[in-house]
């Protein structure tokens, strides 16, 4: 990585103990930025900063469910007052699970919103507080999906978090940009991580996804990290509230036309 757009900036990465969130703070601190990673899994987390760590980078790592209100704003206190401030946060933090609209349980959905919408909103807000403060603005990238404008079967409860993670980021966008705060959102596709093994590993529902999207293959976690790392870096300083897809085109389009 021959650019060092983050050299003495400070990132926090929630959901960084693996896949997307992994990826992304392994971009972020190829280009100087100290890291500190938020997961649930603590095996997850001392796994990733230790390869973090391998290349160089300066760590913290913080074992938390971003459900819990509390203790999330307190990770990220503990990351800003370790690392001496904070300038950027990504909020990455996620799980999947499929269910009927006519099947998800009052639990599931509870437990959906709580860690994607909830999670996102406890830790934004504690970062643009923090950034506030310390007056030089910052920038909040969440990571959000493309079914929060085109939900897939079996995802409801999912699609309407990561929808309210990219109005969320808008509304915050519109508020905190007096501050030199920019807040946006990154809608993935499918990419190819442990969470959507159940289709990047099964070959024929592979083969028809591929087929149907414009660039031909699934989406890797470093496309995602690119997409973020842009957003966070001065590259987007007049950019905020933005929904960026990274999705191979898949969203572009549906062919109706029989080929061949």
């Amino acid at each position: 990585m021959s650019e060092r757009r983050f050299t003495g900036k400070r990132a926090l990465v929630t959901g960084g103990g693996s896949g997307i969130g992994q990826a992304i703070a392994l971009r972020l601190a190829a280009e100087g930025a100290r890291i500190g990673l938020v997961d649930l899994s603590p095996e997850g987390l001392a796994s990733a900063a230790a390869t973090l760590r391998a290349a160089g980078a300066e760590v913290s790592t913080h074992v938390v469910d971003v459900a819990d209100a509390a203790a999330a704003a307190a990770a990220v206190r503990e990351f800003a007052d370790t690392a001496g401030g904070i300038d950027i946060a990504v909020t990455a933090a996620g799980f999947a699970e499929v269910a009927g609209v006519l099947d998800v349980t009052p639990e599931a959905w509870r437990r959906m919103i709580d860690v994607h919408l909830n999670g996102t909103f406890y830790c934004a807000q504690e970062a643009g507080r923090l950034m506030v403060a310390q007056g030089r603005g910052g920038a909040i990238v969440l990571v959000s999906s493309i079914n929060a404008f085109a939900p897939g079967k079996g995802n409801a409860h999912y699609s309407a978090a990561k929808a309210g993670i990219a109005t969320f980021a808008r509304a915050a966008a519109f508020e905190l940009g007096a501050y030199g705060i920019r807040v946006n959102a990154i809608g993935p596709g499918v990419i190819r991580t442990p969470l959507s093994a159940w289709l990047t590993g099964n070959p024929d529902p592979a083969a028809a996804y591929t087929a149907m999207t414009p660039l031909g293959r699934f989406g890797e976690p470093e496309d995602v990290a690119a997409a973020a790392a842009f957003l966070a870096s001065d590259d987007a300083s007049y950019i905020t509230g933005h929904l960026l897809v990274v999705d191979g085109g898949i969203t572009v389009g549906i062919d109706f036309i029989p080929q061949g």
